[in-house]
């Protein structure tokens, strides 16, 4: 999974894992092509990078190819097994050669494996978040409607 700047691989690579406008699914060692999907979670308020790696998961995603992924991102990629290997900048075309050719290498996200407690309090945090984000939005809908 490349995160990217628009919908294609000749689009830069996006530098924010979680908040990038798209994503391209590829396989580098040849296959069909290349799929880019929208980011359905560029806009949450929070946890984004962490939607977007439970997105990963749900893809069957084996690595993720970004130039920097955050700590809570980070967690849920490599508690699924998930590869992150760092990026540079360029297309996701330029990223795509150079997957094929072995050029770029695999280094964990962290010098540390998360626990798995810490990975649940993180889940709970941005969970919590949301749910505190949804109550507000359903009250100011309440407002409305009461207005109406």
């Amino acid at each position: 999974m490349i995160p990217l700047s628009g919908p294609g691989l000749q689009f830069p690579v996006d530098p924010r894992f979680g908040r990038a406008p798209f994503f391209a699914l590829v396989e580098t060692e040849g296959g069909p092509e290349p799929e880019i999907i929208p980011n359905p979670y560029i806009y949450y308020p929070s946890a984004a990078g962490i939607a977007a790696a439970q997105l990963a998961i749900q893809r069957g995603v084996q690595a993720v190819v970004a130039p920097m992924v955050g700590p809570n991102a980070s967690m849920v990629l490599a508690s699924a097994g998930i590869r992150i290997i760092p990026s540079f900048p360029g297309t996701g075309n330029d990223i795509l050669n150079y997957l094929r050719e072995g050029r770029i290498p695999s280094i964990p996200p962290n010098p540390w494996v998360a626990s798995e407690r810490e990975l649940l309090e993180g889940q709970i945090s941005a969970l919590e978040n949301q749910l505190s984000q949804l109550k507000q939005r359903l009250e100011e809908l309440k407002k409305q409607k009461e207005e109406t």
